[in-house]
């Protein structure tokens, strides 16, 4: 595929494991950084607070697999990368998950 270099990718996805997970994949494919949109570690904190839903055993799992991908990535200090580590701790601090729909 090609693409125009100035081309800014964003994904505006679910605050869990599958909206992360969807991220990564459009990040790999496109093989460019793909900056999270409205779903940040901040829109997550606010949302939280007013409801949200309990992070499934599995899912705080997934989540802690998906943060040592992320770290072990070899992607650098790449701003999207570090955006998306906080995101899951943020995640696994909070203990919750949260649809993008509630924005």
């Amino acid at each position: 595929m090609r693409r125009r270099p100035e081309t800014a990718f964003r994904h505006w996805g679910d605050a869990d494991v599958g909206g992360l997970r969807i991220w990564w994949l459009l990040r790999t494919r496109l093989g460019c950084p793909v900056h999270l949109f409205r779903t940040t570690p901040e829109w997550l904190e606010e949302a939280a607070a007013s409801g949200g839903r309990p992070l499934p055993t599995a899912e705080r799992a997934a989540l802690e697999r998906f943060g040592a991908l992320l770290a072990g990535s070899g992607t650098g200090g790449a701003p999207d990368v570090a955006q998306a580590r906080r995101l899951v701790a943020s995640l696994l601090r909070l203990g919750v998950k949260v649809e993008q729909e509630r924005y």
